[in-house]
């Protein structure tokens, strides 16, 4: 019997609510939809990813499904996408000796009050402003660590699926806890901003996204597959950060230096041992310019 069929059967003997939604997913630890079933029509075997239905190129960074699986706990969110928003329930699924999610998605659009024609629908936009705020870093406007972790785990999934590269970098000041001391904590801060103005300048959406990772670290993303043109991009942005002249708190202007670690992740087991990999890179490369400094001295 086909998974499909089974995900029938198994719907029919517990009598599961999911009926009651418009669109049913099963998707598997990959992200990739296995089955699927729209309206009253049968279940379909399928190979789609599971946010193409929302038109992405990624897991959602509030991905339910990577969380059902990895929790084995039942997840719930709205989403919005076409211009109608959507109540997901993503519920944690062994079938046929492997373990799934099955996604139960209903388009809830005309279930709240609509508004006047020509005026915003404050559900759609309430939804957007928390997802803007729950994925960003309130200091240095870029993406957060929750956001990069979510975004890379289903990266990893993509890249192992497709078997494509998966670039990512990691990026640090060096001797940050020197330029707090010297020039001042407000020195500090203004340098952080630095080093996100180059990010966010370096990096275009089409070449993937940065985001702060904690304290002086920041990380880089890639969609790009080309090694060179990463290490390019990276470069670029390093050249920026050494040219920006940053001033102390008592009017002293000083220059700072940052480093950055480059690894192709796509063969790690997740994104923990992705960024290890990749701090790895960061920390030789921090030696490697700890070195030079002390032979021109």
């Amino acid at each position: 019997m086909q998974l499909n069929e089974k995900l029938q059967h198994y719907l029919w003997d517990t009598h599961f609510f999911a009926y009651m939604f418009d669109d049913l997913r099963l998707v598997d630890g990959t992200g990739v939809c296995v089955c699927k079933r729209h309206g009253d029509g049968p279940m379909e075997l399928t190979h789609e990813t599971c946010f193409s239905y929302w038109s992405r190129e990624n897991h959602c960074a509030n991905c339910v499904t990577l969380q059902a699986r990895r929790d084995h706990h039942q997840h719930i969110k709205f989403e919005y996408a076409h211009g109608h928003y959507f109540f997901v329930i993503a519920h944690p699924l062994p079938l046929d000796g492997k373990e799934y999610v099955l996604e139960c998605i209903m388009d809830v659009t005309n279930q709240f009050t609509q508004t006047a024609p020509g005026e915003g629908n404050f559900i759609v936009n309430l939804i957007r402003e928390l997802e803007t705020v729950s994925s960003r870093d309130p200091f240095s406007g870029l993406y957060n660590k929750k956001y990069f972790t979510s975004h890379l785990s289903g990266a990893l999934s993509i890249a192992k699926n497709r078997q494509q590269h998966l670039y990512l970098a990691m990026f640090d000041l060096d001797r940050f806890k020197g330029i707090n001391d010297t020039y001042g904590h407000d020195a500090g801060d203004q340098v952080l901003l630095g080093i996100a103005s180059a990010l966010q300048k370096g990096i275009k959406e089409e070449d993937g996204f940065a985001a702060r990772f904690g304290g002086d670290e920041f990380a880089v993303l890639f969609k790009l597959q080309d090694r060179e043109a990463c290490t390019k991009k990276l470069d670029a942005i390093q050249q920026d950060i050494a040219q920006r002249t940053f001033t102390a708190n008592d009017g002293r202007l000083f220059h700072i230096t940052a480093s950055y670690g480059l690894a192709d992740v796509s063969s790690e087991q997740d994104s923990s041992c992705a960024i290890h990999q990749t701090d790895d890179r960061l920390y030789a490369q921090k030696e490697i310019a700890h070195a030079q400094r002390a032979t021109s001295t």
